[in-house]
């Protein structure tokens, strides 16, 4: 037997209402091993993962065969044994005390993504390291969620889960531009990021910032600019070169306008300063 998880306190399996639980993955080799038990019970619920082999179960005078893509929930309570074991049969077990969720067995196909969570886990496990621990959690817990959703699980409607709005889109579009000042960007550059039509993308600009987005590009631009001229010693054509003015007249009479003075004015004047 191998302990894959176990349920720390304040873990996030608590929003399941799920206690003291136990991700194990048991062995046993094609020696008829565990087979011809006698009936018994446990305090919590299980869930039965095979991986390889087959295990027969009897409850309440049922017979149940399971292997590989099924699963077996076995409420509290529930007398139980195994009647045979066929091939080298390995499995994952599922312990934990909960909410009350169903009174009988329950026998299903595996939800889509178990198999997968439960082979990370194993990986994770091996690999050891520092927030290995909450990933193995964080899998457990989709599989716990994938399972008893399977079973019947009650979980509350919520409304529905807001689309991006315009302030989203816009403000993505904000950041791609301030992240790339330095690039000679289209509008139909920014719009095909921001999947909006370039005539969407400038009516977006111009109701909440005034000016178009190529314009808005240019602002972050000159604030590059500014700040390369108070912070460096770096040549007037470096720096328009550095900022994607395609030549130092347009870069010149572009800073002149919007700052109100040539560039070698406003590096002097802040360096007197």
């Amino acid at each position: 037997m191998r302990i894959l998880y176990r349920q720390r306190e304040a873990s996030d399996l608590s929003l399941l209402g799920v206690e003291d639980c136990y991700l194990k993955e048991l062995c046993r080799d094609a020696d008829g091993s565990g087979a011809g038990k006698n009936f018994h019970h446990h305090r919590e619920y299980e869930l039965h993962i095979p991986a390889e082999g087959e295990q027969v179960y009897e409850m309440d005078g049922k017979e149940y065969r399971l292997s590989f893509g099924a699963f077996l929930l076995i409420p509290p309570f529930c007398k139980h044994r195994t009647l045979e074991i066929r091939g080298n049969f390995r499995k994952y077990s599922l312990t934990f005390r909960g909410d009350r969720i169903t009174d009988d067995p329950r026998f299903a196909p595996l939800p889509e993504g178990v198999a997968e969570c439960l082979q990370r886990i194993r990986e994770e496990k091996a690999r050891n390291r520092t927030h290995s621990a909450k990933l193995i959690e964080n899998r457990t817990f989709e599989i716990l969620l994938l399972l008893l959703r399977r079973c019947g699980l009650r979980e509350d409607v919520l409304p529905p889960l807001p689309e991006d709005g315009e302030d989203a889109r816009l403000n993505l579009a904000k950041k791609y531009l301030s992240d790339n000042a330095d690039q000679n960007l289209s509008l139909s550059d920014i719009a095909a990021y921001c999947h909006l039509s370039p005539r969407h993308l400038s009516r977006l600009f111009l109701a909440s910032e005034g000016i178009s987005p190529v314009e808005y590009l240019r602002d972050r631009r000159l604030e590059g600019v500014c700040t390369a001229l108070r912070d460096t010693d770096l040549p007037l054509k470096q720096i328009c070169q550095s900022f994607g003015f395609s030549n130092e007249y347009y870069f010149n009479a572009v800073f002149r306008r919007r700052i109100g003075m040539p560039p070698g004015a406003y590096r002097k004047m802040h360096r007197n300063k």
